[in-house]
């Protein structure tokens, strides 16, 4: 929808003219509905806006187009019909709207209320989305196989972001899943190199745990290449994409056949993160495909050995500390020296080493046998 406001206009010209200016070939333009009319005496709003969204709340915001200090909102589950009549009322913008769920896409339409009975038409409608609470992956692990949207719909914990700014998105489609029905597809142009991500739903991780990531991709041509990596960090950007990569594979001509990919990542410190997906393939190749996102915590044993201090001085006494997370959890722990003389059950013995000596550890979960060496 296009606005002209003739107010201003002094002119006496009796006649409109729309012309097109075109920048090729073989495009159409298409016009409708064409109204003249008096200007409203309470314009209706513009811009309108979400910002700062959490789980359960967002704040949106418009541009008011006249004296209005009183506005109607409408809003609802996104694509649904609205009736005209507001079931919120806003008396300052922004507005925070509360008592959402998350997760969720939402619509929202505005309409100013100059009083006395004059109210603007409305204006919408406007997309947001909730955030979703994280999975917590010490709790079991996240999958996301796509299925269960309408292309080109992305599932709701899933955010794109179109670096290059050349309109497309990565998007679902039922063009070629590894299995079920859909997958994720980012296309091609010939105006600029691909730059586009999309990011898994928040993940609630543990610091010095690692992460498996496991995820299938392909193209549709032998002779475009395609190129994809990936990345972790603590935002659903690019710019927080810092991590990495973990994956990266610059040549990938399957020609439809979907390869695994398998790898990990081990966040410092306890918090909440994200994945993204980015393609970069160059101008004019063709589609990009990825489906069935598995990430869990890794739960193989990982066995360290320390010393506080691990510097000392001939003779003095030191803490040894034997750690151990994974595997079973049922732990047998079994310190030698190197130069032999000393052995312990104990995981955190108190050493007294009369010359440089190396400290091996041994712990075993009933299955499996993990070195690690510490240097006193």
């Amino acid at each position: 929808e296009y606005e002209v406001f003739l107010d201003e206009y002094t002119g006496t010209d009796q006649f409109l003219a729309i012309k097109p200016l075109f920048g090729g070939t073989y495009q159409d333009i298409f016009i409708d509905n064409i109204t003249i009319d008096h200007p409203p005496t309470c314009p209706k709003p513009v811009d309108l806006y979400a910002t700062g969204a959490t789980q359960t709340s967002a704040m949106l915001g418009w541009t008011e187009n006249g004296e209005a200090t009183q506005w109607n909102i409408e809003y609802g589950y996104a694509g649904f019909t609205p009736t005209g009549v507001g079931n919120a009322v806003a008396t300052e913008v922004p507005f925070e709207l509360t008592g959402l769920e998350d997760g969720t896409l939402y619509e929202f339409y505005v309409q100013a209320d100059c009083g006395g009975g004059d109210e603007s038409y409305w204006v919408g409608p406007h997309l947001f989305q909730t955030l979703c609470y994280p999975t917590v992956l010490a709790q079991g692990e996240y999958i996301e196989d796509f299925e269960g949207l309408t292309p080109p719909v992305i599932p709701p914990c899933i955010a794109v972001e179109n670096s290059n700014a050349d309109g497309l998105y990565w998007q679902s489609s039922f063009d070629n899943p590894y299995s079920g029905l859909s997958h994720m597809l980012i296309s091609y142009t010939c105006n600029n190199p691909m730059d586009d991500w999309f990011f898994s739903a928040p993940l609630e991780l543990i610091g010095g745990q690692t992460y498996n990531v496991v995820f299938y991709y392909a193209n549709n041509s032998e002779w475009y290449a395609e190129k994809l990596e990936v990345l972790w960090g603590d935002a659903p950007t690019s710019d927080a994409m810092v991590n990495g990569p973990i994956f990266d594979d610059n040549n990938i001509t399957t020609n439809g056949d979907y390869l695994e990919a398998a790898t990990s990542f081990t966040p410092e410190e306890d918090g909440v993160y994200f994945v993204g997906w980015h393609g970069y393939s160059e101008t004019c190749q063709w589609d990009l495909y990825v489906d069935d996102i598995f990430i869990e915590w890794d739960n193989s044993l990982v066995v360290s050995a320390s010393a506080t201090p691990d510097s000392i001085c001939q003779g003095a006494e030191t803490q040894l500390n034997g750690g151990a997370v994974g595997g079973s959890g049922n732990y047998t722990y079994a310190w030698t020296s190197d130069p032999p003389g000393f052995t312990s059950n104990d995981p955190d013995p108190v050493v007294s080493p009369d010359e440089t000596t190396d400290y091996i550890l041994e712990v075993n979960d009933t299955f499996v046998s993990i070195f690690d060496t510490v240097t006193v």
